[in-house]
């Protein structure tokens, strides 16, 4: 009894709801790799702005260490933070 269940032959509408699963398989496959594609475009875009605008501005800007008006009497020195690393 085992062996004619086994070797029966498939139904027609199990057949036809494979073949549809099997469609979306590959809609689903199609949509992701579209996605991996943008996302990895995306995410070049990023890094290439991000060099563009290091470039452009430095990498460490000094903001705030302009003296446009000199004291008078006080030298025009500006004093710049140093910091230690810690091993």
């Amino acid at each position: 009894m085992q062996d004619l269940y086994e070797i029966r032959p498939s139904r027609p509408e199990d057949l036809e709801m494979i073949s549809d699963l099997e469609e979306q398989i590959v809609v689903k496959d199609a949509f992701i790799k579209k996605q991996e594609d943008d996302m990895k475009f995306y995410k070049l875009e990023l890094i290439n702005r991000e060099q563009s605008y290091n470039q452009m501005f430095g990498t460490a800007p000094k903001i705030g260490m302009l003296d446009v008006v000199p004291q008078i009497g006080k030298p025009n020195i500006v004093k710049q933070s140093t910091k230690k690393l810690v091993s």
